[in-house]
């Protein structure tokens, strides 16, 4: 799935309020306020996580939020159900959320102020292909739910989600993060409620990893590589080689251009090797032959 921003009201969940009440009295109810989830008749409370925030435009304090570590609660029962026990809490407001996990996306996917391709580079600094490490678990789709109050328990609502559960990472919040896991500028406060659904846990110690149990979504399908770290790993590689009269420069995209002047086409040749040893993307020859 693509990473991509949306609007507010395509962000906005549809869900069904049910007039029925629920009294099934063979289901575990909490004791204590707090948000729960009930896994085949397990009834486990969910801890509230502040959500984690990578910046792609640090001048406008524009990013996205999302979740760096795989939640440690893990759900067996495709047919889960959620219990909201809270005073005063607004239903309207409840968002349930599955999510993805994003390596990396281009810079033009967070460009929520809609500047014109021709002037981004001059706003942000980097051009629309740019690429911003993620490394998080986003936004992918919200979950159509329905609600019902529990007999003769005030404050108390089992949601239940219209479809079963897919493998995956969820999370339930309410309004102050309806933008939760898509780009947009830095808002205050709020906090999500993360859960795993069919998928293997990482191994103590290892920090938001799949560990092979779901296919990768990601926009990009590589490692992030730094262009000035790259360009600094091939003009060292160049004078080690004795080619110090020749300088790359390497644009956003990982394209490099060669500028300078070598003694033969030998070596002109080398420094076009050495550029696409190290990762160039692609390589525009501007050397110069003394001589020729």
């Amino acid at each position: 799935m693509r990473f991509k921003i949306i609007s507010v009201l395509s962000a906005l969940i549809v869900f069904l309020i049910s007039i029925n009440v629920w009294a099934d009295s063979s289901q575990p109810l909490p004791k204590f306020f707090g948000i729960y989830i009930v896994d085949s008749k397990t009834l486990i409370e969910l801890k509230p996580q502040t959500p984690d925030y990578v910046i792609a435009f640090p001048m406008y304090k524009i990013g996205v939020d999302g979740l760096k570590d795989v939640p440690n609660v893990r759900v067996k029962d495709s047919n889960a159900s959620v219990i909201v026990f809270r005073e005063g809490v607004e239903l309207s407001m409840l968002r349930f959320v599955k999510l993805q996990y994003i390596k990396c996306a281009n810079a033009g996917q967070f460009n929520i102020m809609g500047t014109h391709p021709q002037f981004f580079r001059n706003v942000y600094g980097m051009s629309m292909d740019a690429i911003i490490p993620i490394n998080m678990w986003v936004y992918e789709t919200h979950m159509q739910f329905k609600i019902a109050p529990v007999e003769g328990k005030t404050g108390m609502y089992r949601i239940v989600p219209t479809q079963p559960l897919q493998p995956g990472v969820y999370v339930v919040h309410f309004h102050a993060r309806r933008y939760f896991g898509t780009p947009h500028a830095v808002v205050g406060g709020g906090v999500v409620y993360p859960f795993v659904f069919g998928i293997e846990l990482p191994q103590k110690g290892e920090r938001g990893v799949l560990v092979d149990a779901v296919k990768e979504k990601t926009e990009v399908n590589r490692e992030y590589i730094d262009p000035a770290k790259l360009e600094g790993e091939i003009n060292r590689a160049l004078r080690k080689a004795g080619l110090g009269g020749v300088k790359s420069e390497v644009g956003d995209n990982l394209s490099v251009t060669l500028r300078g002047t070598v003694s033969n086409g030998e070596e002109r040749n080398r420094a076009v090797e050495i550029a696409k040893n190290k990762g160039a993307k692609s390589v525009k020859d501007l050397i110069s032959v003394i001589g020729q």
